[in-house]
C-alpha cells in the first residue's frame, strides 16, 4: 500500500474517530456578544456551517452578509433567519470563491457602500469551501479545491483588510483533516504536478480528492497563523478552526460534477456527524468571544488550542507559502496594508 494511501486512511480513522466521540461531548455555547452596529460577512452561508454562524450573528444583532454563489439558496437562507429573527439585517451578495475576478468585485462593492459605517468590517468568517472529485481548474488557472478553499479567501480577505478596524475577527474554516495533509509547501499547493496528466472533468480516486481537501485545510490553517503574526500592529485577529465531523452537503454534493464522492462516507457522517447548529458554533466563538482575541494565530478545536502538523513549525516554509499564495492571488499584505 502506497505512503499517499497510508496517510489518507490514517487522516479518515482519526476524523471518524473524532467525529464518532463528538456526539458524546457536550454541546458548545458561545457567549453573548452586543454586535449591534458591527458588520460581518459570512461565505458559503447558504446552508450548513455557514448559515448557523450567520443567524447566530444575527441574533446577537450584527448586520451580516450572506455571500454565497448560489443566490437561490442565499435568498432562501435570508428568509429562513428572518423566520427565526424578524429583525435580522440580513443582505444576500453574490460571489464566487473559485473566481477572483468575483472576489474582487465583491470587494469593490463593498468599498461603494454608503455610509461609511457599513463599509467597516468587523467579522469576516471565510467559510466557503468545496470537495472535488474530477479535475476542474479556477478561471485564474488553478486547481478547483486550491482555488475555492484557499485562494479565493485569501483573496477576499487581503481585498477587505482596508476596511477592519482594530480586533476585527477573521475566522477560517479548517477542518482536522489537516492532520493527513502533505507537508504545504510552495511548490504544491496547486497539486498541478499530478493533476497535469489529467483531461478537464476526468474523475480522480477518492484518496486524491480526499488528498486535495486535506491539503486546503492545512493551508487555510497556515495561512491564519502567518496573517495572525504579520497583523499584531493593526490588532487584527485571526483564526482557523475545526469544526468538527459535521452533517453537511458537502460530504453529498462535491463542488464539480455534483457526485458524491463516496455515499458510504456521507451515510457515516449522517450517523456519528454533530448537527450544524453544534458545528457553526465554533466559528461564532472565534467570531466574537472577547477570550478568543488572545488566541490569534491558533487552530481551534472545539474552542481550544491544538496542535498542528510538526511542519508547521517551519517558519521560513510558512513564509515561502505564503509568498506564493500572494503571487497566485495577485494581492500582497503590503499592497493591502497601504491601502489602510
Amino acid at each position: 500500500m502506497s505512503l499517499p494511501l497510508l496517510r489518507t486512511y490514517a487522516t479518515t480513522t482519526v476524523a471518524l474517530l473524532n467525529g464518532t466521540f463528538a456526539r458524546l461531548y457536550p454541546d458548545l455555547k458561545t457567549q453573548r456578544v452586543d454586535l449591534s452596529e458591527r458588520n460581518a460577512i459570512v461565505t458559503g452561508s447558504n446552508v450548513g456551517l455557514g448559515l448557523e454562524a450567520a443567524l447566530e450573528l444575527a441574533r446577537m444583532g450584527a448586520r451580516v452578509i450572506l455571500a454565497c454563489r448560489n443566490q437561490e439558496k442565499a435568498q432562501a437562507a435570508r428568509e429562513q433567519i428572518l423566520e427565526a429573527v424578524p429583525k435580522a439585517q440580513i443582505e444576500v451578495w453574490s460571489i464566487d470563491t473559485s473566481d477572483n475576478d468575483s472576489v474582487r468585485a465583491f470587494a469593490e462593492k463593498w468599498a461603494k457602500q454608503e455610509p461609511a459605517s457599513k463599509r467597516r468590517l468587523d467579522i469576516l468568517i471565510n467559510n466557503a469551501g468545496a470537495l472535488s472529485n474530477a479535475k476542474a481548474t479556477s478561471k485564474q488557472g488553478h486547481e478547483f479545491t486550491y482555488a475555492t478553499n484557499v485562494l479565493g479567501a485569501f483573496v477576499l480577505t487581503l481585498s477587505l483588510l482596508r476596511f477592519m478596524p482594530e480586533n476585527a475577527r477573521v475566522v477560517w474554516t479548517s477542518s482536522i483533516a489537516l492532520l493527513g495533509a502533505y507537508p504545504v509547501r510552495p511548490d504544491n499547493l496547486d497539486d498541478q504536478a499530478y493533476l497535469g496528466s489529467l483531461r478537464e472533468g476526468k474523475r480522480y480516486p477518492v484518496t486524491h480528492a480526499l488528498q486535495l481537501y486535506m491539503n486546503s485545510k492545512a493551508s487555510m490553517a497556515l495561512l491564519s497563523r502567518v496573517l495572525a503574526k504579520r497583523l499584531k500592529s493593526p490588532g487584527i485577529v485571526s483564526l482557523a478552526v475545526n469544526p468538527g465531523a459535521v452533517r453537511t452537503s458537502i460530504w453529498r454534493r462535491p463542488g464539480y460534477g455534483d457526485v458524491s464522492i463516496s455515499a458510504l462516507g456521507a451515510r457515516w457522517i449522517d450517523v456519528i456527524g454533530i448537527r450544524p447548529q453544534q458545528g457553526g458554533q465554533p466559528l461564532v466563538f472565534a467570531a466574537v468571544d472577547p477570550s478568543a482575541a488572545a488566541l490569534s494565530g491558533q487552530y481551534l478545536d472545539r474552542n481550544v488550542p491544538r496542535w498542528m502538523p510538526w511542519w508547521h513549525d517551519d517558519v521560513e516554509n510558512d513564509d515561502a507559502v505564503f509568498a506564493q499564495v500572494e503571487k497566485d492571488a495577485g494581492i500582497t499584505l503590503e499592497q493591502a496594508l497601504k491601502q489602510k
